[in-house]
């Protein structure tokens, strides 16, 4: 049966595809969720063996498959019939084409006659959890510079369990930066952060966040979700001119909540450079890159 993935579902399948040895590698449903306020709907298939996602961006006419996840010797041949008859469904016709795979997945697809476009983005960025509550070593040594600079100000600083913070103020000083520092409001993103502040964050205890005070106000926060063996930050706010400022709300956030996963994923770039410049220097061990296939032939 073919389903509408939306916020009283999402948790729900992601918990499943963890649970269950799917190669979900570093993608999550929390992820997708999000991309709803941009224009992006999800449908998804469930099979005992395989998850299959279909997308329709407002850009394009029709759904598409937009990838699947599956456990070990799953049959392909079934999933493929499968996958026509719900895009003859959704589309009446099911001229497949698939808009984020893998290089694995290509692999154990076994596709000809593809044509692969590389995403101009990185869908995750993956590190090292411990290097996060550190920031030891040469690689740190800029980060560590900036976190000292900032510890030697001397800042009254006060760390609020953002579960304990007024939920308003938070979305206020979103708005706040947004303005000062690209000059709009990013709708979008504030619809998103409200969702999740006021309506999923009380859903699980998985979610946590920290806001951080110099003075008594707000100069950053940050929200995350417990995915297993990974940290997942949503979101991350903070003033840009306080030098170290970062780096002591990504430290103290994971010590707070006394966080203990191995990984941490800072998720996408949105395919800006400098986001991707900014997330290439916390130095990720691993980058999640994606690919669109076109003209594939099974």
């Amino acid at each position: 049966m073919i389903e509408d993935l939306h916020w009283n579902n999402y948790l729900e399948l992601n918990d499943y595809l963890k649970n269950n040895n799917f190669n979900f590698d570093y993608f999550s449903t929390i992820q997708l969720i999000q991309w709803q306020y941009y224009g992006s709907k999800f449908k998804f298939h469930k099979l005992d063996q395989v998850v299959i996602f279909y997308i329709k961006i407002k850009e394009f006419k029709n759904w598409k498959l937009f990838n699947s996840f599956y456990m070990e010797g799953f049959n392909l041949e079934e999933t493929i019939k499968v996958i026509k008859n719900d895009l003859n469904i959704l589309n009446n016709d099911n001229d497949i084409e698939i808009i984020d795979f893998s290089f694995q997945s290509i692999k154990d697809w076994k596709l000809e006659n593809y044509q692969l476009i590389q995403s101009n983005y990185i869908s995750n960025y993956i590190y090292n959890l411990e290097s996060f509550k550190t920031f030891s070593g040469k690689k740190m040594v800029k980060k560590r510079n900036h976190l000292n600079a900032f510890l030697k100000q001397n800042y009254n600083v006060d760390v609020q369990n953002l579960k304990e913070a007024n939920f308003n103020d938070i979305i206020e000083f979103t708005i706040y930066l947004n303005n000062k520092y690209s000059n709009e409001t990013r709708k979008n993103e504030i619809q998103i952060y409200k969702e999740f502040l006021f309506n999923q964050y009380k859903k699980d205890k998985r979610f946590n966040g920290t806001v951080f005070y110099i003075d008594k106000k707000i100069v950053g926060y940050t929200f995350g979700f417990i995915n297993k063996n990974i940290y997942e930050i949503i979101i991350e706010k903070a003033e840009k001119d306080i030098r170290g400022l970062y780096q002591f709300i990504l430290k103290n956030n994971l010590l707070f909540h006394d966080i203990k996963c191995e990984l941490i994923d800072r998720e996408d770039d949105l395919g800006n450079p400098m986001i991707a410049k900014s997330k290439h220097s916390y130095h990720p061990i691993e980058e999640v890159k994606r690919f669109c296939i076109k003209k594939v032939k099974w």
